[in-house]
């Protein structure tokens, strides 16, 4: 976030003089028809900084993806509220091995047992604690940990 927001928020704008409030009068004042290409080529500096460590997710089997125009992720985050991802330590342990995927593209969850989630490639991976459904409804993104495979899918799920 330090190449997208950096300018506009962090200790050297401060120095400069821009407070919180005007940056964020001079943030709103950016038309969204524009906004994507301003963020396409600050994350293509990102993807280039960051190339190696994106090219372990991908090779561990991590989708991927920078947004349907690459203005990244938020860009996702103001059209959509959702398909974007923080890290917030778990990636690092995807790309090195430590947690690993089971992940294709149209790979989904079929349904939940009990003791189990059942893919829709008829694949069962056995869980170690019962999957909760709180607050689970159509559309909800859901992430089931079992046998040290971590797999976020969309799916309808379907209660037991």
């Amino acid at each position: 976030m330090d190449l997208i927001f950096g300018g506009l928020y962090s200790e050297d704008a401060l120095e400069t003089g821009l407070t919180t409030d005007r940056a964020d009068m001079l943030f709103a004042s950016i038309p969204y028809k524009v906004m994507p290409s301003f963020h396409q080529p600050i994350f293509d500096a990102i993807k280039e900084r960051d190339k190696n460590f994106y090219e372990r997710l991908a090779k561990a089997g991590f989708m991927l993806d920078f947004g349907d125009d690459e203005s990244g992720l938020f860009m996702k985050y103001v059209r959509r509220g959702s398909g974007y991802y923080i890290d917030v330590g778990a990636s690092e342990l995807i790309a090195n091995g430590t947690i690993k995927l089971k992940s294709a593209p149209g790979l989904g969850v079929e349904y939940i047992e009990a003791d189990a989630v059942v893919l829709n490639d008829g694949s069962r991976l056995r869980t170690y604690c019962g999957p909760s459904t709180a607050g689970v409804r159509a559309g909800c993104r859901r992430r089931c940990i079992f046998d040290r495979v971590v797999c976020w899918q969309q799916a309808l799920l379907r209660a037991v």
